[in-house]
């Protein structure tokens, strides 16, 4: 068992944050990173009195309530664990401190997850935009300098709107639907008909990535000029085997071995999930109205359900995790307690009037760090591997058929959708492709 790793960043002020009264580091009403006694602390001021009260993100959790008392709050994080970054803190460096180790385990075998958390404005896809950047150099680094391992990429982009699960590699775009996986493979949740595209390259990867962020819904509100409306997820497949000409030296006793997982003659198969949630927002501040004030529920609701699902595993083992309450927390929920080494960025605004969120993700990100997975590198058989892309090829055939003979009865009750068939049609060819690529290995 190991704990989520969870780090704090404070995005710089903006004009916008002036002319919502913010103050900066020197005001009062300002959210600021200092260095006091050699540790980062977060300092979060309120427009009351001077007098001074300390609290640890560990005291933090529970019922969430602050000690009585007026003046400022300092959270010290240098017992909880949770890395602190300020607003001179550059991409890179949160990467190096965050979600370098989660790359790199994911390409050993072992699932991973990289997750943004925060209000909307407070730089979540900012930070998470420049993180995927630096993960698929990590990855194709990675696979450059172990010429001993084969590497197989796949990639899917999903985006979750009002409750739906979006298809973002499928210019259709047309819903998904969640199917729990029969063997709890390591994998997790299955998205049906959801793309699945072989990557070539780095370049290749970067094209798909940004094009994602392009079309993902978004929309101007009046806290944030360029809003996530919906939970974007990159996940990344990584499936792995030594090179058929290192096999032998690599089950030899006699040959040396680099590390253990250069030496390994087993299969992997992980996933790596960069996720960019949408942010919370309060109706009383976002004036949303219409659609956006529909999104805005459904977001929040999805966030509520992941904060209950934090809540429930921070508690410790035993008892009902709420993991199907929505759709987000059923996707991540290798990630969230499960078999995933998880790192999780909580942004964070330093406008005044963000205050009292800046707040609740401090103390979130408290209860966070308290969630422990169970981390295991994820082996996989060769013949279990085409095992596994046999039983799918049948199971597509199979809907594929059945849709068809409903298709033909003129008084069917029920039309079948062409959009679904042709992606049941793209999925079968696409996996009968992976399934050529395992025999062929």
């Amino acid at each position: 068992m190991e704990q989520i790793d969870v780090a704090l960043r404070l995005r710089p002020q903006l004009v916008k944050d002036t002319e919502d009264t913010a103050l900066g580091s020197l005001g009062i009403g300002a959210l600021v990173v200092q260095d006091i006694d050699g540790n980062n602390k977060l300092q979060l001021k309120k427009n009351v009195s001077t007098t001074p009260r300390r609290l640890s993100v560990s005291q933090s959790r529970g019922s969430g309530k602050l000690p009585a008392g007026d003046g400022f709050d300092t959270y010290d994080m240098s017992a909880s664990g949770i890395s602190v970054f300020g607003e001179k803190a550059d991409t890179h460096t949160v990467y190096c401190n965050t979600c370098q180790r989660i790359v790199q385990s994911v390409m050993e075998g072992i699932n991973g997850t990289c997750l943004a958390y925060g209000q909307t404005g407070s730089g979540k896809t900012y930070t998470m935009s420049g993180i995927t950047d630096f993960a698929i150099d990590e990855i194709f680094s990675l696979i450059a300098s172990t010429p001993q391992r084969e590497y197989l990429l796949r990639l899917t982009i999903l985006e979750i709107y009002n409750e739906q699960v979006m298809d973002l590699l499928n210019a259709a775009q047309t819903p998904c639907r969640l199917l729990e996986d029969p063997e709890d493979g390591p994998l997790g949740v299955l998205v049906e008909g959801a793309t699945d595209i072989a990557i070539e390259s780095a370049d290749h990867l970067r094209r798909e990535v940004e094009r994602a962020y392009q079309i993902r819904h978004v929309g101007k509100t009046s806290q944030n000029d360029y809003s996530s409306r919906s939970h974007l997820i990159i996940r990344i497949v990584v499936d792995s085997k030594p090179a058929k000409s290192d096999v032998k030296e690599a089950i030899s006793p006699s040959s040396p071995a680099k590390n253990a997982f250069d030496a390994s003659s087993e299969n992997t198969l992980s996933s790596l999930n960069l996720v960019d949630l949408a942010g919370s927002e309060r109706l009383s501040q976002s004036h949303s109205q219409g659609q956006q004030l529909k999104e805005t529920v459904k977001i929040n609701q999805s966030l509520l359900c992941l904060g209950n699902v934090i809540n429930r595993l921070s508690e410790g083992p035993g008892g009902y995790i709420p993991y199907r309450n929505s759709t987000l927390t059923r996707l991540l929920r290798h990630s969230l307690g499960g078999n995933a080494r998880t790192a999780m960025i909580c942004t964070l605004s330093p406008a005044t009037i963000s205050v009292e969120q800046s707040r609740k993700t401090i103390q979130f990100a408290g209860r966070a760090r308290e969630v422990k997975n169970q981390v295991v590198v994820n082996t996989v058989g060769g013949d279990q591997l085409i095992r596994q892309y046999r039983k799918q090829i049948d199971l597509l055939r199979q809907q594929l058929d059945e849709y068809q003979k409903q298709d033909v009865k003129e008084d069917a009750a029920v039309k079948v959708d062409p959009s679904h068939v042709a992606k049941l049609e793209l999925r079968l060819k696409q996996t009968e492709q992976q399934y050529k690529q395992a025999n062929d290995r």
